[in-house]
C-alpha cells in the first residue's frame, strides 16, 4: 500500500513539474491592427493568417474558471476585450436595474478580472443598456454604477482600459435616454450617448461602440446605419473628456430579419466595411482600434439574430455559400490587407468662441470651439507660427488645435513631458491631465510627468491662441534620459523610429544598450529587416534606429536570431535580450536564441552609427532549420 502511495505521489509530482515546464504564447497589450470578432468560434483558427488581432468575449460577472480557454484564444494571436454583464434576463438587467446589487456587481468583476488580468487589461461593462432586451436602463443609472464598478476594477488592475458600454443604434426602438436631449432628437441612442459622455466624464477609460449595416456595400450607408461610428465619435469629440479616450467598435455586421443577415455574408461585405474604418483612420484625427466582426459558435442554422457562425462558414460551405465567401474574405485581407489602427498624427483646428470661453482659466473645458477649419498632419514637435497663424488652415488668430495619437513606450518608468505654448495648453497621457499650461501668456513652458509600462499609450493635446503670436508643442523625455525629443507616434508593423545620437552621453564601445542615447527624433522610415546600407532619411552618422514589430511563431521550439550591423545593435523577443552585437565595430554579425510556443511574439531591434559606413539587419532560424530567414 506504501509503494503504491508512494508511485501515486511521483505520478502527481512528474504532473505538477510539466505543468510548470509549459510555455505560452505571451501575452502583449497592443495589436497594430483592427482585425476581429466578437466572441471565438470554432471556425476562428488561422483567421488572422499570423498576425494580431482583437477578440471580444461576454461573460457574467460569475463566470469562473475560464483561462484556459483565454489562453488558447491568445495562442490564435487574438488580443481580448471581456464584457461582464450582471444578467442575459432583461427583468435583471446587463447591469443591475436594482442599485442595491451595484457594490455586488462591481465586487464580482473586480473578482473576474483578478483571476484574467494575466490575459486581458480591456474590459467592457455591460452591454446595449439603452434597450429593453438588456433591462432599459437609464443612463444615469448606468453611469452611476459604471463609476463602481470601474473604482473597484482599477484597484486589481491599475492600469485597465475600462470602457462604457456600446449602446444598440438602432432607430425607432424605445431607447431610455434621461429628459436632456442631443440636437433635438429625443430618446434615442444619440441622446443617451450624449448623456454618457458628460455623465462619465473622465471616470472612464474608452468608449465601446456598435455598428451595423443594413444592404451589401457599407461604405455608403448612412449615420444611422454602419456609419453610426462616425456619428458617436462626433459626439465625443464635443466632450472634453471624451474626446481624448480610445474607440472600440466590438460589433458590426447586418442587422435585421433572415433576408439583411445573408447581406453580411456576400463577397466584399466585410472587406469594404474595414476599407472603410481605415479610410476615417487615415483621414480624421480620432481613429478606431478595433472592428470586430459579430460572429458566434454555432454548428446548427441560426439566423434568428444579426450574427453568423464561422463554424458553419468553413466547415459547412455547402449550407451557406456566401458565408464561405465572407469567410474566405477575411482570410484574404488578413493575408494580404494590412488595416493599421493607427493612422497619421492629424490635428484638427477650430476657431475659438470668444464670447463664451475663459481664457484665464485653467479649466480646459471653458475653452470652447466654434467651426471646423480642417486639419493638417504634425508630429506635435515644437513650431512657432509667429503672427501667421496655422498657414494649413487659414487661420491667425482665435484659434484652437487638438490632436490625438497613440505612442509606444519601451521602458518601465516615471516619464516627463513638457507642452510649449501661447497661448494655453494641456496634454493627457491615458485619458489623465499630465501638464496644465493654462492661461492667456506668451511662449511659456509647462512640465509634468507620469509612470508607464511598457507598452502603447494614448497622448492628447489641446492649445488655444487668442491674438498676436502662436506657438505650440510638447515633448517627452524617458527614464534614465537626459533631453527632451518628440513623441513619435506608433508606426505600423515595419515602421522605423530613426534618431539623432546623443554623441556626449553616448557610449559608443559599451555593450549595454541603455549607454546609447538619442538626442532627438528625425522620422521614421519603412524596413523589414532586410540587410540595407542605405543611410535613413539622408543621415549617414550619429544616429540610431529602433523598431517594435510582431511576428508568428509557425512551431514550438527552439529559434536562433541574427543581426548584422556596422555599428552596434541589438535584439529583444518578448522583453529579453536574445542577441548582444554591441559595441563601436564594422559589420559584424552575433546570434542568440530562445524558446517559443506557438503564437504572436514581440521583436524590438535598436541599432546605432557612430560614423564611416553604415549596415544593418536581422534575421531568425526556425526550430529545426538550418536556413538563415527574414521575419515576414
Amino acid at each position: 500500500m506504501e509503494r503504491k502511495a508512494a508511485k501515486i505521489f511521483c505520478f502527481v509530482l512528474m504532473v505538477v513539474f510539466l505543468s510548470c515546464c509549459v510555455s505560452y504564447a505571451r501575452v502583449t497589450w497592443y495589436t497594430p491592427y483592427q482585425w476581429g470578432i466578437h466572441t471565438w468560434t470554432g471556425g476562428a483558427k488561422t483567421l488572422l493568417s499570423g498576425k494580431t488581432g482583437w477578440c471580444v468575449q461576454t461573460i457574467l460577472s460569475t463566470d469562473s474558471g475560464r483561462s484556459s480557454e483565454y489562453q488558447n484564444i491568445i495562442n490564435e494571436g487574438f488580443h481580448l476585450i471581456i464584457r461582464i454583464n450582471w444578467s442575459y434576463d432583461p427583468q435583471q438587467g446587463t447591469i443591475p436595474k436594482n442599485s442595491s446589487d451595484w457594490n455586488q456587481f462591481a465586487s464580482n468583476c473586480a473578482a473576474r478580472v483578478n483571476e484574467y488580468k494575466e490575459y486581458c487589461n480591456v474590459w467592457i461593462i455591460g452591454n446595449e443598456p439603452n434597450i429593453p432586451s438588456e433591462g432599459n436602463i437609464s443612463c444615469s443609472n448606468y453611469c452611476a454604477c459604471f463609476k463602481i464598478v470601474r473604482n473597484a476594477i482599477k484597484n486589481v488592475q491599475p492600469d485597465a482600459i475600462v470602457c462604457a458600454a456600446g449602446l444598440s443604434p438602432t432607430p425607432g426602438l424605445s431607447l431610455n435616454a434621461d429628459n436632456a436631449n442631443y440636437q433635438n432628437q429625443g430618446s434615442n441612442d444619440r441622446n443617451y450617448f450624449w448623456q454618457m459622455c458628460n455623465y462619465l466624464a473622465n471616470d472612464v477609460d474608452g468608449y465601446s461602440l456598435h455598428t451595423y449595416g443594413i444592404d451589401e456595400d457599407p461604405r455608403d450607408d448612412s449615420d444611422w446605419e454602419f456609419h453610426a461610428y462616425r456619428k458617436y465619435i462626433s459626439i465625443m469629440n464635443q466632450n472634453a473628456y471624451a474626446r481624448v479616450k480610445p474607440v472600440y467598435v466590438t460589433e458590426t455586421n447586418i442587422g435585421g430579419n433572415d433576408t439583411e443577415s445573408r447581406y453580411s455574408n456576400t463577397s466584399d461585405w466585410i472587406k469594404w466595411a474595414y476599407e472603410d474604418t481605415t479610410w476615417w483612420n487615415n483621414n480624421k484625427q480620432h481613429g478606431i482600434q478595433c472592428l470586430t466582426w459579430f460572429v458566434y459558435y454555432s454548428t446548427f442554422n441560426n439566423w434568428d439574430f444579426p450574427g453568423c457562425s464561422l463554424y458553419i462558414g468553413r466547415y459547412w460551405p455547402s449550407q451557406h455559400p456566401n458565408l464561405k465567401n465572407a469567410y474566405d474574405d477575411f482570410c484574404w485581407m488578413t493575408a494580404n490587407l494590412s488595416h493599421w489602427n493607427q493612422g497619421p498624427a492629424f490635428s484638427s483646428v477650430w476657431t475659438l468662441n470668444t464670447t463664451s470661453s475663459d481664457k484665464n482659466s485653467m479649466d480646459w473645458n471653458k475653452i470652447y470651439e466654434s467651426t471646423y477649419k480642417g486639419a493638417w498632419t504634425w508630429s506635435g514637435d515644437l513650431i512657432n507660427w509667429n503672427s501667421g497663424g496655422v498657414v494649413e488652415t487659414g487661420v491667425k488668430d482665435y484659434f484652437v488645435v487638438w490632436q490625438a495619437k497613440t505612442f509606444y513606450v519601451t521602458t518601465e518608468g516615471w516619464h516627463n513631458f513638457l507642452t510649449w505654448s501661447d497661448d494655453g495648453s494641456w496634454l493627457w497621457i491615458d485619458g489623465q491631465i499630465v501638464v496644465n499650461n493654462y492661461g492667456l501668456h506668451g511662449p511659456k513652458t509647462e512640465y509634468g510627468w507620469k509612470y508607464l509600462k511598457p507598452g502603447p499609450h494614448f497622448l492628447a493635446f489641446k492649445m488655444f491662441e487668442w491674438q498676436g503670436g502662436a506657438c505650440a508643442g510638447y515633448q517627452w523625455q524617458q527614464p534614465n534620459q537626459t533631453s527632451y525629443g518628440q513623441v513619435p507616434s506608433c508606426g505600423a508593423l515595419g515602421a522605423t523610429n530613426v534618431w539623432a545620437l546623443d554623441t556626449t552621453n553616448s557610449n559608443p564601445d559599451s555593450n549595454d544598450p541603455n549607454t546609447i542615447y538619442p538626442a532627438y527624433f528625425i522620422g521614421s522610415i519603412w524596413w523589414n529587416g532586410t540587410r540595407t546600407t542605405t543611410a535613413p532619411l539622408g543621415r549617414n552618422d550619429y544616429f540610431y534606429i529602433e523598431q517594435m514589430r510582431y511576428f508568428w511563431a509557425p512551431t514550438t521550439g527552439k529559434y536562433e536570431f541574427k543581426t548584422g550591423s556596422d555599428d552596434g545593435s541589438w535584439l529583444w523577443v518578448d522583453g529579453r535580450l536574445v542577441v548582444n552585437n554591441g559595441g563601436k565595430h564594422g559589420y559584424k554579425e552575433a546570434t542568440g536564441s530562445i524558446n517559443l510556443t506557438q503564437g504572436m511574439h514581440l521583436l524590438w531591434f535598436k541599432m546605432f552609427e557612430w560614423d564611416g559606413g553604415q549596415e544593418y539587419m536581422y534575421q531568425y532560424k526556425k526550430p529545426n532549420s538550418t536556413v538563415w530567414e527574414y521575419i515576414p
